[in-house]
């Protein structure tokens, strides 16, 4: 027993170590990093990658995270956190001392203060394909991680192309998301809006921030689907992913069970008179995985709208 204890202990240490996770790597300035610590971190991220590849390819996915997969996902955070911590002391450090006041004025602008219109403009996560009617976000894919866990798994693609690194556990627990019953859409919008915004749910088009948009089950008329259109080619010009709720089946077809299943709207394709005509939409599901496009899909607006509409729960976050 004490010698099993001994190596365990000698085991968490080179942990530690590895992932640059020590007190003395975290206060340390990007400057005085080692390249050892470096190449050493770099290991550890691939290892995680690798890892995270093979659980994906398998598509078998436990209801929760094991003890394995809790203490991976802690070193991949921990690595990433050091690694981003570094890179803000390093351009600190070389920031010009002779900025002008308008430029600091910017960079101390709170997130709550932007509008709606202007959210994620400060990444370059938004890039034009063939001319000005096409337009995508960059999003990496992401596969949920068990049947429930689809509307984490889409937050953490948006979170991770800003940088932010969070677990779809971890995540899940913010949302409240539960086997039974999966997310509720307010869920979404409130955590959704507090990590990326910094601020509460938008009440107004203007307002930082996601909000909800409960559609009559069976029933949303042409108006609702002409106001979905104009938010979503208005978010996705400002670089913001539009979440959707879609009812698999009247979405993939006969093949599939009726169930409510969350998913992105990350591009458009508009026509020369600017009518919304395409829809790009990235799906978590590891059902909808290929190895072209991953989850890839694009849809006409009918196409998606249906399966939107023809659902027990139809609702969009914008």
């Amino acid at each position: 027993m004490k010698s099993c204890l001994t190596q365990t202990k000698y085991l968490l240490m080179v942990c530690l170590v590895l992932a640059g996770c020590g007190s003395s790597a975290r206060s340390s300035t990007a400057s005085v990093i080692s390249a050892a610590q470096h190449r050493a971190r770099k290991s550890v991220e691939e290892a995680v990658a690798q890892l995270s590849m093979e659980m994906v390819s398998c598509y078998k996915f436990p209801p929760k995270p094991t003890l394995t997969q809790q203490i991976v996902s802690a070193v991949g955070d921990c690595v990433r956190s050091d690694r981003l911590s570094a890179a803000s002391s390093l351009q600190q450090s070389s920031s010009p001392q002779n900025a002008s006041e308008s430029e600091s004025s910017n960079a101390q602008q709170p997130r709550t203060a932007r509008k709606h219109s202007d959210r994620f403009q400060e990444s370059s996560s938004s890039s034009r394909l063939a001319g000005p009617q096409s337009i995508q976000i960059s999003l990496p894919q992401k596969v949920q991680e068990t049947n429930w866990h689809c509307a984490p798994a889409c937050l953490q693609m948006i979170l991770e192309s800003h940088g932010v690194y969070r677990t779809q556990y971890d995540l899940g627990v913010l949302m409240n998301t539960q086997e039974e019953v999966g997310t509720e859409p307010e869920d979404v919008a409130r955590v959704a809006s507090n990590l990326l915004y910094d601020a509460p749910v938008a009440t107004g088009p203007d307002d930082p921030g996601y909000q909800v948009t409960r559609l009559t089950p069976y029933g949303a008329t042409e108006e609702d689907k002409a106001l979905f259109c104009e938010r979503v080619i208005r978010d996705i010009q400002a670089g913001a992913p539009v979440f959707v709720q879609i009812d698999v089946a009247n979405t993939y077809g006969p093949s599939y069970a009726h169930v409510v299943h969350e998913g992105l709207i990350y591009g458009i394709e508009l026509d020369e008179n600017g009518t919304l005509t395409q829809l790009h939409f990235i799906d978590p599901s590891y059902d909808q995985q290929d190895g072209q496009n991953e989850g890839r899909k694009v849809f006409t607006v009918d196409e998606l709208w249906t399966g939107m509409i023809n659902n027990q729960e139809p609702a969009y976050i914008w």
